[in-house]
């Protein structure tokens, strides 16, 4: 798909569909290591992003590539109002309004940030991003030590998308919060199965939490579930 784009850049420079959609590529590649080292990979997205913004001010595919990316960079405010600018150009557009509310909620602006992923959900009920935004719930509810909520949160995912790592994940440390060892383990190697090699400096470093007190209680219950310190 990359070579593809790059080849349609070549024909138009001018297109920024054409930009966001490879910046949406290698975003990917920046997640999952498909094809580069993830920074990179991560570093040519947020180019392409910004560039597509640059060419397509009143697209809004263009801006929710840059929130996305700026969301991964733990730029959170940036990246809000990115998702904004999509909303303005088009109020029903499912994506930036998930993304908005899943940013809002890693900020712990959660009455602001819930209503949108629903919408979002109503507006698009099978969106790829749906296991995201239901995990993203979750995670609310772990930082806040509401452990009973988080696991509920994390299997509605998991029903979603049963291969869906970060649920897995998300599972391995609200059980090892609540000393559910068993399960805690059970989970990880789930994850460990579907994304293996992850140790808890590398995960915390990479993860997009705002606020420290959020990612070392994370790390405290992916330690108990057992992932490797380093």
């Amino acid at each position: 798909a990359q070579s593809l784009l790059s080849e349609a850049m070549a024909l138009d420079p001018t297109d920024s569909r054409v930009y966001a959609t490879l910046a949406t590529a290698y975003n990917g590649d920046a997640i999952y290591g498909w094809r580069r080292p993830t920074s990179e990979s991560h570093v040519k997205a947020t180019e392409l992003a910004e560039k597509a913004v640059e060419l397509g001010k009143e697209d809004e595919y263009s801006h929710w590539i840059l929130g996305i990316m700026l969301f991964r960079s733990k730029r959170h405010e940036e990246a809000i109002r990115r998702f904004e600018t999509a909303i303005a150009i088009n109020p029903n557009y499912s994506m930036a309004l998930g993304w908005q509310g899943v940013t809002l909620v890693n900020v712990h602006k959660y009455a602001e940030g819930l209503p949108l992923i629903e919408k979002a959900i109503r507006l698009s009920p099978k969106d790829p991003s749906l296991a995201y935004y239901l995990t993203s719930i979750g995670l609310h509810h772990f930082v806040e030590e509401r452990y009973d909520e988080a696991i509920e949160w994390a299997e509605k995912a998991l029903h979603e998308r049963p291969n869906f790592p970060l649920a897995h994940l998300h599972l391995a440390a609200t059980h090892g919060m609540l000393g559910n060892l068993e399960e805690a383990r059970a989970a990880y190697e789930q994850f460990d199965r579907l994304a293996p090699g992850s140790t808890i400096a590398a995960w915390i470093e990479s993860a997009v939490f705002a606020y420290e007190k959020d990612a070392a209680l994370y790390g405290e219950g992916l330690r108990r579930a057992g992932m490797p310190e380093e």
